[in-house]
């Protein structure tokens, strides 16, 4: 092979690394997505069940009398 060619199969390769570096990264924030995704909806559900509670002892609270 020529100089030229060398150099030019280097740069193919160097890309080709960088798209699978590129596509690892993406895999990774994908995943971190996910997991966040999981943990704010967590969250919204226990959100709604402090919601429910605080209800319930409101109402059971106003059977006091004083």
């Amino acid at each position: 092979m020529t100089a030229r060619a060398d150099e030019m199969n280097r740069n193919v390769m160097a890309a080709a690394q960088g798209s699978v570096a590129i596509a690892r990264n993406i895999s990774t924030v994908a995943t971190a997505t996910e997991r966040t995704m999981r943990g704010a909806a967590d969250n919204s559900r226990a959100a709604n069940e402090l919601a429910e509670m605080s209800r319930e002892l409101r109402a059971v609270v106003a059977q006091f009398k004083v």
